[in-house]
């Protein structure tokens, strides 16, 4: 019993085999692609004759757009306009003798077969690939070069196909057909087939391989060029066949079904178009790869004449993006006049020494000229309308840099229009140039607050040191003054620089308290605030003012221990925060010049652009959030 029910299985498969091998037939060919009205994608199909048949029945199409089934709108048979064609024909020893004359007859046969303006380009190999002849619709001379071909040799068929690719990329219809005759496999090829297949397909040429028998024959590398270029593989028992097979090649190539269908529009650089046709009991299916037009330019037409423009010159290019630069620079300044108060009287009179017009300091500076005067003069008109020279008259000032407002917003603005127009010069990749203006607006802004911050940490450095010799001088039996001074001598920047200041404040009227208390104001010190505070009821209610200088001293030193204790525990959470907070900034920026078409789903696609949102929205939480984990108040 068992015996019998493995027999029927057995017997059922062999059956089942047999009819799909009878049903099986060549795969269809993509002709042409038509992009023009994307989402409606126009496909021209050379159907397999062993599909149609004799039955006079219409193909039924059914098509799936990278793995998804898509609705057929059109279906017609036309015939084909006339084709460019890249003969490719083994000539190496294993074709000599019966093998090399079929393939010439067979050849000659094809090209006669074609439209009189049809054109074929003739390319050998054997050692080393050769072009025959380029692509022409001159029979006498095809059939002159087509005549004498010798077999002898090895096998270069790696190095021929990129050669057809080349000679494709001269047609002028879209997609071009190579049809390639080979009995062996490669063995002398300086490219590897990876590379000719991408030669291959940015050429958009599918290949017909007809294959021979042989000793050498590799057909599974034959099958992979057909396949991966959306072309046929086909093989003849004999070169007797030849002759047939190339005739209806050619019949096949030359009458042609259009299909349009539309397009689910995937968020792919590509789309990978499967299209089946089933006639009666029989079926046949073909594939092909296409430019998504979302990320790239469709094909043109075959009849449209393409117009050489002349490239731009240097000059002209670099005047285009100098005028991008001053229009953002524009937008951003102007966003910036409505955000910043207006100035007041008061708030010149309080920096009057940083006044100074373009008159004035050519009255004084006999060696600036007149551009750079008109260029601060404008600057310092702009920035100053709003108060822009006040924020940054007080950052220069905390940072201890010996620059004006307006010297230093000048440099910072030519920085920003050099730095985007130099990248954009050199990498051609706008991206890239508005990340370095970026950059270059938003660095030099940082670099000055590390100053600033750096400058205040070195004061509070200081600061112990300052209160016990103000309190060793008092003691000695000096006075406060006398005591600043003391400082001004024996201390290093930048409490030298600010007690000085404050010493001349005094000298110039100003009280010591009013003025030590601008120095703690400058730097930003709460420790050196109470220590003012301390001088200032001292001098109000009496007491011992040096005892108290000692116990504030104390209390700071240890304050700053405990800081420096916490600052070490918390090390490794605020690096963790910088790597978290930079990574997907720096991993951006690496795609953004490696692959930007990979890059540009995030910025032209729905989800991508929401995605973007998300994660910037994510990006900002997670950086408060650290923030407030590892910044531990004491």
């Amino acid at each position: 019993m068992l015996r019998r029910f493995l027999a029927i299985i057995v017997i059922g498969g062999v059956l089942c085999s047999v009819g799909v091998a009878d049903a099986a037939v060549d795969p269809i060919v993509v002709r042409d692609v038509s992009l023009a009205e994307y989402p409606r994608v126009g496909l021209q199909l050379s159907l397999p004759s062993a599909l149609l048949g004799t039955s006079g029945s219409q193909p039924v199409f059914s098509v799936r757009e990278n793995g998804r089934p898509v609705e057929v709108i059109d279906t017609q048979s036309s015939e084909v306009q006339p084709i460019d064609v890249v003969l490719v024909v083994d000539t190496s020893g294993s074709m000599e003798g019966r093998s090399m004359e079929a393939a010439k007859d067979a050849a000659a046969a094809f090209t006669g077969q074609l439209q009189p303006k049809s054109r074929v380009a003739v390319v050998s190999f054997a050692d080393r690939p050769r072009v025959l002849t380029r692509l022409t619709d001159d029979k006498t001379v095809l059939d002159g070069v087509i005549s004498g071909l010798s077999a002898k040799g090895e096998t270069a068929l790696y190095d021929a196909l990129s050669m057809a690719a080349r000679e494709a990329s001269r047609a002028e219809v879209s997609r071009p057909v190579v049809v390639l005759l080979s009995d062996g496999g490669d063995t002398v090829s300086r490219v590897q087939l990876d590379a000719a297949l991408k030669d291959l397909k940015a050429a958009g040429a599918p290949v017909l391989v007809v294959a021979l028998p042989s000793a050498e024959a590799d057909f599974g590398t034959l099958r992979s060029v057909s396949r991966s270029t959306g072309g046929r593989f086909a093989t003849v028992s004999g070169a007797d066949q030849l002759m047939g097979f190339y005739e209806q090649l050619a019949r096949e190539l030359q009458s042609s079904w259009t299909l349009t269908y539309v397009s689910h529009r995937p968020s792919t650089n590509d789309l990978d178009v499967a299209v089946s046709a089933k006639v009666d009991d029989r079926a046949a299916s073909g594939s092909s790869v296409l430019p998504n037009p979302l990320f790239a330019q469709p094909l043109p037409p075959a009849k449209m004449a393409l117009v050489a423009v002349p490239p731009a010159s240097n000059l002209t290019l670099a005047a285009a993006v100098g005028l991008v630069f001053i229009a953002v620079f524009a937008i951003v300044a102007a966003a910036a006049l409505m955000l910043v108060r207006p100035r007041n009287g008061l708030d010149q009179m309080k920096y009057y020494d940083q006044l100074r017009t373009a008159g004035e300091s050519s009255k004084t500076d006999e060696r600036s000229n007149a551009v750079t005067e008109w260029v601060l003069g404008a600057v310092d008109f702009v920035a100053g309308k709003r108060g822009i020279k006040r924020l940054a008259y007080e950052q220069l000032e905390r940072a201890g840099l010996p620059l004006r407002p307006t010297e230093y917003i000048t440099v910072h603005l030519l920085l920003v229009i050099a730095a985007g127009i130099l990248t954009e010069w050199l990498s051609q990749n706008l991206p890239l140039s508005i990340v370095a203006v970026v950059g270059a607006t938003v660095v030099p802004v940082i670099y000055l607050d590390h100053l600033v911050t750096k400058r205040r940490n070195q004061f509070g450095e200081q600061l112990p040191d300052v209160l016990n010799l103000i309190a060793g001088s008092l003691r000695s039996g000096w006075g406060l003054q006398q005591s600043l001074g003391l400082v001004v001598e024996q201390m290093a920047a930048p409490v030298s620089a600010e007690f000085a200041r404050a010493q001349t404040e005094v000298r110039l009227g100003r009280e010591v308290e009013s003025a030590l208390a601008g120095v703690a104001r400058r730097m930003q010190s709460t420790d050196f605030a109470w220590a003012v505070t301390a001088i200032d009821i001292q001098r109000d209610v009496g007491g011992n003012l040096a005892e108290v200088l000692d116990i504030v001293a104390s209390t700071i030193r240890d304050k700053r221990a405990l800081q420096r204790q916490i600052s070490g525990l918390t090390a490794e959470g605020r690096l963790s925060a910088w790597i978290l907070i930079l990574l997907p900034v720096a991993l951006m920026l690496a795609l953004s010049v490696l692959n930007p078409r990979y890059l540009a789903l995030l910025f032209t696609t729905a989800s991508g652009m929401g995605l973007l949102a998300a994660g910037a929205v994510l990006l900002v939480i997670g950086s408060v959030w650290l923030s407030k984990i590892v910044v531990i108040e004491v």
